[in-house]
């Protein structure tokens, strides 16, 4: 003996099942998403690597510097120096002691490719006397990531007589 469903059962039926199935594929894709993202490791980070040196270069008697560490700057009086930075917005280089190393205007540059070409700021200054000096070096902001240190250092530089 068959039993007759009542009517309204039959018209849920298919929307039951439907629901079911989609309920399903969303459970099946979490699920499968949740073990995927668990499985995976995540990259190591990108560590830039600590500069090692400056880069240093002279120039027609100018010794030019591409300052990336703090360590010591050695000039004799009467020596002229110029650093060189990637141009951005807020950079300054400026001498913590004028009567040691003086700002002056820029110096003739005849490496084009240091500081000669588009996109470099340069600072120069002149060893007055004997002394200790600090640079204080603010590279600026907005610089693209691991194309130029970002921040500020304090260069010490030594001035010796002659």
């Amino acid at each position: 003996m068959e039993t007759a469903a009542a009517p309204g059962l039959k018209r849920r039926r298919p929307r039951l099942v439907a629901w079911l199935v989609v309920t399903a594929a969303v459970l099946a894709g979490v699920i499968t998403t949740v073990v995927i993202w668990r499985s995976h490791s995540p990259p190591p980070p990108t560590v830039l690597p600590e500069a090692s040196a400056d880069f240093i270069n002279v120039d027609a008697g100018v010794l030019l510097v591409v300052p990336r560490t703090t360590g010591v700057l050695r000039l004799r009086t009467g020596d002229r120096v110029e650093i060189l930075l990637d141009t951005e917005d807020l950079q300054f280089v400026v001498s913590s002691d004028a009567g040691v190393l003086r700002s002056v205007p820029k110096y003739p540059c005849h490496i084009a490719l240091l500081c000669g070409a588009p996109g470099v700021s340069t600072f120069a200054f002149r060893a007055e006397q004997p002394g200790n000096a600090r640079l204080r070096i603010n590279f600026g902001s907005g610089c693209r990531e691991g194309t130029c240190p970002t921040g500020t250092i304090e260069k010490p530089v030594v001035v010796t007589a002659a």
